[in-house]
């Protein structure tokens, strides 16, 4: 059959705070800031204004999400 696939998380900045969010129950939530090194997202990260911020979603079994980016 189709492999599944991880949904593309979404990303959110609030009060200065990267939030990102995802509707695949137990993927896990990486993100970068302009083109740096991956980073795992483990709840709401403090972000200076006016970077690019990436995240993917990747779930065990699954294939990655697409790169989801602030720009």
């Amino acid at each position: 059959g189709e492999p599944l696939v991880t949904a593309m998380p979404t990303i959110h900045f609030l009060e200065g705070q990267l939030i990102l969010r995802n509707g695949t129950p137990g993927a896990s939530l990486g993100y970068r800031i302009d083109g740096g090194r991956w980073q795992l997202y483990r709840g709401p990260v403090a972000v200076p204004s006016g970077v690019q911020v990436e995240a993917k979603a990747i779930r065990y079994g699954w294939e990655e999400s697409e790169v989801a980016s602030s720009e």
